[in-house]
């Protein structure tokens, strides 16, 4: 499936808030961290130091609480 199947307008009207659409580009987010961590996905390359930390900060947030 191609992610222009999943974006439609149909898909995307259920965000009537700025709130609503950072939620779930949150949660999106949140889930691809995880598969990463899990070694479901592949990781970006190494120059995108900027995601890394984010994967870091985020193994370190979730391994603590």
């Amino acid at each position: 499936m191609k992610k222009e199947d999943l974006l439609t307008y149909e898909f995307l009207k259920q965000f009537k808030t700025g709130k609503d659409h950072n939620g779930f580009l949150a949660q999106l987010q949140k889930c691809g961290l995880e598969a990463i961590l899990n070694g479901e996905l592949d990781p970006p390359p190494l120059a995108c130091i900027s995601f890394r930390l984010v994967i870091l900060n985020f193994a370190s947030d979730l391994f603590s609480a």
